[in-house]
């Protein structure tokens, strides 16, 4: 009887064991881009120069460098460098999800603005600050959607993160992009199919 009890209890235990596995491997599997993201703005006011890697593409108008920083589960990473007149322009963008399915597309850029929303990142001599955008629903017949986080730091109006939804045949991609913009632009988030922001 005790013979049977005990291998009753060890295979109670046993089974909880895989149950609690099963659920950290399902909390886990999202992964937290923060802190690479986060590595990725702080070298910002260095022109990215410290996390640029080799040429992959040069033309008369842009260079195209690897990333040295990836974001987990990225399939691309790479920092532009982008010539105009005297001052070059610099920009940084990682690939997170390509699928020919757009609602799995729509979910992958929902769960990334989450982790986006509210990130803050020290940054230069100051202590931190905060990116904050309002959320906006992808439109599959837009093709392209696109919102746009804004800093609370003085200092660094000009930087915009960028979290965007594009169709390019035959596939959607997301994206989260780094890149300084001239124009101050008063909204929290946006859908946008303009041309006021660099192209990537």
């Amino acid at each position: 009887m005790k013979g049977k009890l005990t291998l009753t209890c060890l295979c109670i235990a046993l089974l909880f064991q895989i149950s609690v596995y099963a659920q950290f491997k399902r909390i886990s599997s999202e992964p937290d881009i923060k802190n690479d993201l986060s590595s990725v703005i702080q070298d910002y006011q260095n022109k990215f120069i410290n996390i640029t890697g080799s040429v992959v593409d040069e033309n008369p108008q842009t260079t195209e460098y690897l990333s040295t920083v990836w974001l987990t589960g990225a399939s691309e990473c790479k920092v532009t460098r982008y010539s105009s007149g005297k001052n070059n322009v610099f920009s940084w963008q990682a690939l997170m999800f390509v699928s020919e399915d757009f609602e799995e597309a729509s979910a992958k850029f929902k769960k990334l603005f989450k982790q986006l929303n509210n990130l803050h990142v020290k940054f230069g001599n100051y202590k931190d600050y905060r990116f904050t955008a309002s959320f906006i629903e992808p439109a599959e017949e837009l093709e392209f959607t696109s919102i746009i986080f804004l800093n609370d730091a003085n200092e660094a109006k000009k930087l915009k993160l960028e979290l965007n939804i594009n169709y390019e045949f035959p596939e959607w991609k997301v994206k989260i992009v780094l890149y300084e913009k001239e124009r101050e632009d008063n909204e929290m988030g946006r859908q946008a199919d303009t041309d006021d922001y660099i192209e990537y």
